[in-house]
């Protein structure tokens, strides 16, 4: 899809208030979780919240359409948490952006990955108070001893009839990755604050989600 068979940003953002709208007002705090983690005592009193995107498509054509996302997502960040009366955490939100088309052009998931580590490698340090990295030592090993090693070579997808990613058919198989609906953005950033969420809502990602998901919203 070229840019000019796009809808324009304003009447995207138009119907994206329009449905976040259409939700049931709670009369509970939403996204509390992500209140809690920023006052971790660890953390600097500064820190952000908010995900890392890696970009992993360039060129002229492309450019226009990534703007635009961008505008999209932050916009439904803003109108988010202005339904559940959560503005205080907009001043604290911040979308990390990794671009680097030389890296990254064309990335998939596995290329996608080290770009975040990097990044964590270089940015955790700084969001971590400094009597913090006394106690825990050096970060060398915090940061590695959780991860996964990374499949020398991407997996096979011969077997993967109705799914993206991995080896089998199997739609309980972890692929490491999912999709989110943009309207999510928040809801799910604080639902995996928690260190076990992933694997409590992780749901492996079908073929038809995208087309699925475009049906529903015309």
């Amino acid at each position: 899809m070229s840019a000019d068979d796009s809808l324009s940003t304003a009447e995207v953002l138009r119907r994206l208030k329009e449905e976040m709208a259409q939700q049931a007002p709670r009369d509970h705090k939403e996204h509390h979780a992500i209140e809690t983690s920023l006052s971790n005592p660890y953390l600097q009193s500064d820190t952000k919240w908010g995900f890392v995107i890696v970009r992993a498509s360039y060129g002229p054509s492309s450019d226009t359409l990534w703007a635009q996302f961008l505008d999209l997502f932050r916009a439904n960040v803003e109108e988010t948490l202005r339904l559940e009366d959560e503005l205080d955490l907009l001043p604290r939100h911040e979308m990390t952006i990794i671009e680097n088309e030389a890296a990254l052009g064309g990335a998939d998931s596995y290329a996608a990955r080290r770009a975040f580590r990097a990044w964590v490698a270089n940015d955790l340090p700084q969001r971590l108070r400094g009597s913090c990295l006394e106690e825990l030592g050096g970060l060398a090993q915090i940061l590695t001893t959780e991860w996964e090693r990374e499949e020398a070579e991407v997996p096979t997808e011969e077997f993967t009839r109705d799914w993206d990613g991995g080896e089998t058919n199997d739609d309980a198989e972890e692929v490491g990755w999912m999709y989110m609906d943009m309207t999510d953005y928040v809801t799910v950033y604080d639902r995996l604050t928690d260190a076990f969420a992933w694997q409590e809502y992780y749901q492996r990602p079908y073929k038809s989600y995208v087309e699925n998901s475009e049906s529903e919203s015309d």
